[in-house]
């Protein structure tokens, strides 16, 4: 997966703690939230703390399509309900806490729409056999075979890739650069770039992971990549420091092309139009700009369109929206005779999930892979631009926004 940076300094900031926890797949647990009609699910977010409410919108992603699922009668006659939308308010205490309040107070079946920056949690869940489904930005995503991530839980932010320096090449840079801050996830994901740059043969003639987070000074950064004649600068910050080095850059006059690890969100872009401008994005799923190219994405936004027209669309609804069409579809396959062991093993037989298109036919989740490692399919992105205040796919074909590359790849395609 790619390295997503969603304020990471926050958990690299705060000290997780341990949770003790019973042996799953044993006694009243397996069958806990399920009636004859129904089956309760709980979600828990960061919808407050430091980061403010980013998190929370995951909720209403997987609302949306458990009411459409609702509507067309339910699983095996049976109603999911959202029981319980609990907030760790961004503390990892507080994670561990809710996460087994979801468990032994709420006695949900499983948790579905986790989107926090701090999940310690998981390993209370994934110790207790929970079905678990969120947004994949924290590493305790990998391991577990009851922990499902909406784009697979497997989690590499060091390991060289072909996409970003693929992107590099394309729009004809030679030198590269990073800009990250001075915590272990940011500093992980910084290595993984210049992993992937000096892998691909691009000189890598700066890098800069020390600083603070929330810091509002770079200007000795900005004189630095003038001196160094770096073309292109990816980061692993959150927006306000890529927003940071994009108005030092054009204060200063500098032609050097940016990558943003993240900001492809309309709310960011409609703050900060002119400087995005230019900014190049990275999607591991179809933008929302090419969502006649899949059939998932097409019924995604027409539903959170009329179901939540308040929502602003994200990738964090987005995320929801997956985690509960991957839940139902396990559902679907366990049938009637529903436990948490059975609902695990048959998701972690399904090797082709693309929720309907969403994710590329190309490079699919194999969950006979996608919690330890990466899958044998080739690395694919949908790269997206800003141009003129809009997002804009760039680099796919007619019909197909993704560019897939073999993960092994020597020489980069052109």
């Amino acid at each position: 997966m790619r390295c997503r940076w969603a304020a990471v300094a926050v958990a690299g900031l705060l000290v997780g703690a341990c949770s003790n926890a019973g042996p799953p797949g044993t006694g009243r647990a397996e069958t806990q939230g399920v009636t004859s009609t129904e089956i309760r699910v709980g979600s828990l977010t960061a919808a407050t703390g430091p980061l403010g409410n980013q998190y929370a919108p995951i909720s209403d992603g997987v609302e949306a399509y458990i009411d459409m699922i609702n509507d067309a009668g339910g699983v095996a006659g049976r109603r999911i309900k959202l029981a319980a939308k609990l907030d760790d308010a961004t503390s990892p205490s507080r994670d561990i806490a809710q996460a087994r309040a979801l468990n032994e107070q709420d006695k949900v079946f499983a948790v579905v729409g986790v989107a926090t920056p701090v999940f310690p949690g998981a390993k209370y869940l994934g110790a207790n056999n929970v079905p678990t489904f969120g947004w994949t930005v924290n590493p305790e995503w990998s391991g577990p075979a009851s922990l499902f991530g909406e784009d697979g839980s497997f989690v590499d932010f060091t390991g060289a890739g072909p996409l970003l320096p693929y992107l590099a090449k394309k729009v004809g840079a030679s030198k590269v650069g990073t800009l990250a801050y001075n915590v272990a996830q940011s500093q992980d994901c910084a290595t993984g770039q210049a992993n992937s740059f000096r892998k691909y043969g691009l000189d890598y003639p700066f890098q800069d992971t020390s600083l603070p987070f929330g810091t509002t000074d770079i200007n000795a950064d900005i004189q630095r990549m003038k001196q160094s004649g770096v073309q292109f600068m990816a980061t692993c910050m959150d927006a306000t420091g890529n927003v940071l080095m994009s108005r030092g850059i054009r204060q200063n006059g500098l032609n050097i092309t940016q990558y943003w690890p993240n900001g492809y969100d309309q709310q960011t872009l409609d703050q900060f139009p002119d400087l995005m401008e230019g900014v190049y994005l990275e999607s591991s799923f179809t933008p929302f700009e090419a969502a006649s190219t899949s059939p998932g994405m097409e019924q995604f936004l027409s539903e959170m369109h009329r179901r939540f027209p308040r929502t602003p669309i994200s990738e964090v609804v987005l995320a929801g929206w997956i985690n509960a069409h991957l839940f139902v579809d396990g559902l679907k396959a366990v049938g009637r005779d529903l436990t948490r062991s059975k609902l695990i093993a048959a998701i972690n037989n399904i090797h082709d999930f693309t929720a309907d298109g969403i994710w590329p036919k190309q490079s699919p989740i194999d969950w006979a892979y996608s919690h330890t490692r990466l899958t044998p399919y080739p690395d694919c992105a949908a790269f997206i631009q800003v141009q003129h205040g809009r997002f804009v796919p760039v680099f796919g074909t007619p019909g197909d926004p993704f560019v897939c590359i073999d993960h092994n790849v020597t020489v980069l395609p052109s």
